[in-house]
């Protein structure tokens, strides 16, 4: 990465580097979560040193950007899935890396919620100037976030094997989704009298898998 052996690199410079967002998160203890997001900070605090001044000034600036203020002395085992996620983001965002490594970060979340972080997501690709590398189930966000005027390249896979690689609404097509999928689906593009406009996947029906 930017010219770097990641395998010469210590932990704590790898860590500067890139921040993973875990699907599935457990806190053993009741941290807070400003708590839970100061932990972001570890690759630039010593063994034996404590966060400083910078380091909250940090995470105080992650909380307003996400918009938590409410939660940010609340429980972390207290939390919706949807504000889970959220803090999650927030820990990845105050560990400054470039590249963001998210697993699923909407699985499991309602339609609303799923909506938050990708908005979320999209926010932060434009105001920090990150790379996310996503993986997901649902081929309608790496199209949404084409739709949102981002850069995007997805990757179609099948089998452990990158089958289709491209443009999200040059590669996810009726017939993709078909051999990837096993459904008959619609890609249909939609124009908004708001003067919205897009491409989205529509399942029709599974095939049947001889």
């Amino acid at each position: 990465i930017d010219g770097r052996d990641l395998k010469a690199q210590k932990h704590s410079d790898r860590a500067k580097m890139i921040a993973y967002v875990p699907q599935v998160s457990k806190e053993s203890f009741p941290y807070s979560v400003f708590d839970s997001i100061l932990m972001g900070r570890t690759p630039y605090i010593g063994v034996f040193g404590s966060p400083s001044k910078k380091d909250e000034m940090i995470v105080n600036e992650v909380i307003d950007k996400l918009n938590i203020n409410e939660l940010k002395y609340r429980s972390y085992n207290e939390l919706s899935g949807g504000e889970i996620q959220l803090v999650k983001i927030g820990r990845g965002l105050a560990q400054q890396a470039k590249i963001q490594v998210m697993d699923e970060p909407t699985g499991a979340l309602d339609l609303h919620n799923e909506l938050q972080i990708l908005e979320t997501i999209t926010k932060i690709i434009k105001e920090n100037s990150r790379t996310v590398i996503m993986a997901t189930h649902y081929p309608n966000q790496p199209l949404y976030f084409e739709n949102k005027g981002l850069k995007v390249r997805a990757c179609l896979m099948k089998n452990g094997q990158i089958l289709y690689e491209g443009k999200p609404s040059e590669v996810i097509t009726k017939e993709t989704l078909k051999e990837i999928y096993s459904i008959d689906a619609h890609v249909i593009d939609y124009h908004e009298e708001s003067g919205v406009q897009g491409r989205c996947v529509v399942p029709v029906t599974k095939l049947e898998v001889s």
